[in-house]
């Protein structure tokens, strides 16, 4: 083993421990559990029209970039055809639902998914979401940009 190797070993191990000291540390001194049960969550409307849609911040804000977070759906509710600028993923943890592409899909095409289910929803791609009757839809959302609601007849947006 060379000088130079020795000490690029010696190195990356020494920066290893310390990162893992200050973590240990940071975890230890300033770390809090957090829970909340589902009914005092804040829930946010997102029309104007009534309070649901509505979502609930985890982390993040929806508003101004990246988050993970619930979006609530009332029982019976079919979007318009909408898209939306950044992609996202969901985990349906309430109710059941489907979604279809707008273009060239059909609900009667598309897969019906229960709790548990999960969506990878592109950006840009024009669908229509739809919560089945009997309960509200409730999904884990996370998606890498601030969240919009964009109407299917508007043009994508450009990146």
């Amino acid at each position: 083993m060379t000088k130079k190797t020795l000490f690029a070993v010696t190195a990356a191990l020494g920066f290893g421990a310390a990162s893992f000291a200050a973590g240990f540390a940071t975890a230890k001194g300033t770390a809090k559990l957090e829970i909340t049960p589902m009914s005092e969550l804040t829930w946010m409307p997102l029309m104007k029209e009534g309070p649901l849609p509505a979502g609930a911040a985890i982390e993040g804000d929806s508003t101004k970039g990246a988050y993970y977070g619930f979006l609530k759906l009332p029982a019976g509710f079919e979007s318009p055809p909408h898209m939306h600028t950044n992609e996202y993923w969901s985990v349906l943890i309430q109710g059941q639902m489907t979604h279809w592409a707008a273009d060239g899909g059909s609900e009667k095409d598309s897969k019906a998914i229960g709790v548990g289910g999960v969506t990878h929803m592109p950006g840009k791609m024009a669908h229509i979401s739809k919560c089945y009757p009997g309960a509200d839809c409730i999904m884990a959302v996370m998606q890498k940009g601030k969240s919009d609601f964009l109407p299917a007849t508007a043009p994508a947006p450009k990146k």
